[in-house]
């Protein structure tokens, strides 16, 4: 027999007795070592305390530690980690334990997905209400188009006369883009 089918196999009953047993003993000692001169030397929950809980899984054979212990810690105050993320300064990324600021771009410009990814999130918009959405992009974009553009999907016949009547509106910015499917329908 392999180690791999040694692995796999499913122990007898005295084996898992035997293996049950191995396990006590672990446990408490290691329990005793942890707390050592204490009342409760020797005590298994004192170490499932401190670790968490070990236990053989049944269904795999293995011993297995609880990886979900973890305690609560209540601070009177936040740290908000202003020294890697001031207020007054662009957050610098930290990369192999230092400090690398990041290279702040001259123009930022945003691409709006609303009539994308928005409406898969929540019911669909009307044609009047993407119309008047696209209104209030173009005037938070302003005239230097900070919002440059703006996703429409043309899947459907809805997506098709939104787009042609915020189109109408000539608005320079944002400018509309789209999405197709390899579909001649989509062009």
């Amino acid at each position: 027999m392999s180690n791999r089918d040694t692995l796999h196999a499913s122990p007898s009953g005295e084996a898992m007795k035997n293996v049950k047993e191995i396990v006590e003993r672990a446990v408490s000692g290691a329990g005793a070592e942890m707390s050592a001169g204490s009342a409760e030397a020797g005590n298994k929950d004192v170490l499932n305390d401190k670790v968490g809980k070990i236990e053989l899984n049944p269904h795999s054979n293995v011993l297995e530690q609880d990886p979900y212990r973890y305690s609560l810690q209540d601070s009177d105050t936040p740290n908000l980690f202003r020294e890697i993320f001031p207020y007054t300064e662009v957050p610098k990324v930290p990369f192999n334990f230092r400090r690398v600021p990041m290279e702040t771009p001259e123009e930022i410009l945003i691409t709006d997905t609303t009539f994308r990814d928005g409406q898969q999130s929540l019911k669909p918009y009307s044609t009047a209400q993407m119309v008047e959405i696209y209104k209030m992009l173009s005037r938070l974009s302003g005239e230097n188009g900070i919002i440059r553009q703006t996703e429409f999907f043309v899947y459907s016949k809805k997506d098709r006369e939104a787009l042609e009547k915020c189109l109408e509106l000539g608005y320079k910015f944002p400018e509309i883009t789209t999405w197709i499917r390899a579909s001649k329908e989509d062009f």
